[in-house]
């Protein structure tokens, strides 16, 4: 036997080439060059060993006509049966063996489609696409295109891959220009086109806007660069294939450049992703994790927030557009309803999905059956965000302040972050009742009444004097608390820098002496201090005692309280020293 057969021999055995192609590899009357390609030919039925199976199979593949075809189909199906083959004679025979009711086959290249895509729903409509394609694709091609068939088929795969999850968008195929896909290089020109429709053609519009506000759109910067001190929020928006990202950012500071164009410094921290997937056509929420990127479900607040910023009368009506189109998608007016209240409050707080409230045809509706509110009102004409409050605090409103919160008239509320201080939600309230700014006494005095479920809503001067009384006469006790000052404490400079005369208070056994001499809340601050979140001080001044709170914010510190006992006024002596020598520690390197 010869050398180069013996090679040819291996390399089947170390391929597990069956026994019946073994022996035809066997077969001295045929040269090397004759068995090497009888190798490659029998790689795709190299596990058959019907002797009578293999010699169909290669007098098929030797055709001009199908034998392409025929190495094709065995390749992609090993199980092919003896019978199968005698019925692929020929192009017709092969169609209608592909062919089904409602899928005619036309050409081999229909059921090569077949053969790589299977049978599907859609198969009929992408088979038209697919003849369409090869018209103009044939057409463009040079003859001596060695690349052709990989071409041809990558850009099938395109239309494939997106046709099923946007079946409900049939004008995007309607639209296509199959001479100028055929000739595009790119292999991405299904992408783009998709993009392109739905930047044209979906149901809402958003753009991107800085949210710069009127104040410094009319300052005259004198043809200078300058940067100004601003709170605000960024919306970036940006479309694909897939989805329209609406990317909302904070921001504390505003450039202008010489011109007069504006540019904000985003916090890309504290940045929040709402995609609007075109194919399932819901709102998603995007979020990092250290495994990457995760979805949740879009909330109400998320929403809300990223189609509210606007500085002209377009940019709210794109937002109105958003709302409109989940208005007309779930069949419910519970979206405008809900916005409205947004913007009077400029927050919502009821934590809601945008699914979740689709089932809902009221506030009335949503407030008595998701909520089960047990008190009977009005919810339609009160805004959601008071009507969430008093459903939070129902339990501990007291008949006069439960009076209150019912009659409320309309008022804007800042919203504040409430986390696990449930108590925040009595300040919102509170703010919206009597339309006051929540001081730190104040809110002291407020979460005091949430811990007794007692609260009233009385006029601030009423809340603080009761608040003081309270502790006047020792009406509110709690057990000693614990306090652990942290070694890493951002308070260290503070701390030695201190004269000694301004007593730090360490312990929970001071702080609690300390309320009952000065007659205040005090004693509620030691889990602040153990979270680093303040210090409290003591100090003596002119024979009276002064109870001390400093907070620190950016590296520095600043008195946030300062009284007397019974949270009287402190010294102004007392209070110039103090910020003082603060402000001497804050210059310390």
């Amino acid at each position: 036997m010869r050398k180069g057969q013996i090679q040819i021999l291996d390399r089947a055995k170390r391929y597990e080439y069956s026994d019946a192609c073994i022996q035809l590899l066997s077969r001295e009357d045929l040269t090397l060059k004759q068995l090497e390609q009888l190798s490659y030919d029998l790689v795709d039925c190299r596990t058959q060993n019907d002797p009578k199976w293999i010699d169909e199979f290669l007098r098929l593949t030797r055709r001009t006509d199908i034998g392409w075809f025929v190495h094709l189909y065995v390749g992609r199906h090993k199980d092919v049966s003896y019978d199968e083959l005698l019925r692929m004679q020929s192009s017709e025979q092969i169609c209608e063996l592909f062919s089904k009711e409602n899928i005619v086959c036309e050409t081999l290249l229909d059921a090569e489609f077949i053969i790589r895509y299977g049978y599907s729903e859609n198969t009929s409509e992408l088979l038209t696409i697919a003849r369409r394609f090869y018209e103009s694709y044939q057409a463009s091609l040079k003859q001596d295109d060695w690349r052709s068939d990989w071409s041809y088929w990558s850009r099938i795969d395109e239309i494939v891959q997106r046709y099923a999850e946007l079946s409900d968008y049939p004008e995007i195929w309607t639209t296509i220009d199959f001479d100028a896909w055929s000739q595009s290089d790119t292999r991405h020109y299904i992408e783009n086109h998709i993009q392109n429709y739905f930047e044209e053609n979906c149901p809402f519009q958003l753009k991107a806007c800085k949210g710069i506000i009127k104040k410094i759109r009319e300052i005259d910067f004198h043809g200078y660069k300058t940067t100004i001190e601003a709170n605000g929020t960024s919306r970036f928006v940006k479309s694909s294939s897939k989805c329209l990202s609406i990317s909302i950012s904070p921001y504390s500071k505003v450039t202008v450049n010489p011109d007069g164009s504006f540019y904000t410094n985003v916090d890309h921290k504290h940045e929040c992703h709402v995609l609007y997937f075109y194919a399932a056509q819901r709102f998603v929420t995007e979020y990092s994790t250290r495994s990457g990127s995760r979805y949740r479900a879009t909330t109400l607040k998320d929403l809300f927030q990223a189609i509210s910023i606007a500085e002209d009368s377009a940019d709210e009506n794109n937002a109105w557009a958003v709302i409109s189109y989940l208005c007309n998608r779930y069949q419910t007016n519970i979206y405008k309803d809900l916005y409205v209240d947004f913007l009077q409050w400029n927050c919502i707080l009821l934590p809601l999905t945008i699914e979740e409230a689709s089932v809902y045809h009221s506030k009335k509706e949503l407030f008595q059956k998701h909520y089960q509110m047990p008190i009977t009102g009005d919810w339609n004409k009160k805004n959601a965000n008071l009507s969430y409050l008093i459903l939070k605090l129902n339990k501990r409103l007291s008949n006069e302040g439960l009076a209150r919160a019912m009659q409320c008239a309309l008022a804007p509320v800042k919203s504040i972050h409430v986390g696990k201080n449930r108590y925040k939600f009595a300040c919102m309230l509170y703010s919206a009742v009597c339309q006051t700014e929540i001081t730190p006494l104040l809110n002291d005095a407020l979460r005091e009444e949430y811990e007794m479920k007692r609260i009233f809503l009385n006029p601030e001067a009423q809340t603080i004097n009761a608040h003081n009384e309270r502790h006047r006469v020792g009406d509110y006790r709690r057990n000693t608390p614990t306090i652990r000052i942290k070694k890493d404490t951002r308070f260290k400079k503070l701390i030695d820098e201190m004269p000694t005369e301004f007593e730090l208070i360490r312990t929970g056994n001071r702080i609690t002496k300390e309320a009952e001499m000065q007659h205040n809340c005090v004693r509620s601050y030691a889990s602040d201090i153990s979270h680093d979140k303040c210090m409290i001080y003591s100090v003596l001044y002119d024979n009276e005692r002064h109870t001390i709170e400093i907070g620190s914010e950016n590296s520095r510190y600043f008195v946030r309280q300062c009284f007397r006992a019974c949270n009287r006024a402190a010294n102004p002596e007392l209070v110039q020293k103090l910020t003082s020598e603060i402000r001497r520690i804050n210059q310390m390197n």
